[in-house]
């Protein structure tokens, strides 16, 4: 048995493996909206919802994806250039910063 996240479809950001109830959130926020121009993402890590957001955006805009937690930003790292979301910036703070 071949398990989704060890095929190369899955590694080459084809699809990305999601719990139904981490993509509601996204499409509840987007989906009667024009695509925005700027979306901030506070607590980004693994990315799953990032780039959800991304895609809905159509890699356009600017997304913010803010991690305050060091040892999930590589993850975080990854699945953005995995999946190939052109469009975001990450960053690395309190989330007291943004206002």
């Amino acid at each position: 048995n071949i398990q989704l996240g060890n095929t190369a479809e899955h590694l080459a950001g084809l699809f990305y493996i999601q719990e139904a109830s981490s993509m509601l959130p996204p499409v509840a926020l987007l989906e009667d909206l024009d695509p925005p121009d700027r979306v901030l993402d506070m607590a980004a890590a693994p990315g799953s919802k990032t780039t959800q957001i991304s895609a809905l955006m159509s890699n356009q805009g600017l997304l913010v994806a803010n991690e305050l937690s060091s040892s999930r930003l590589k993850v975080l790292s990854a699945t953005i250039q995995r999946l190939g979301a052109a469009n975001v910036a990450m960053s690395h703070f309190d989330g007291e910063v943004f206002g």
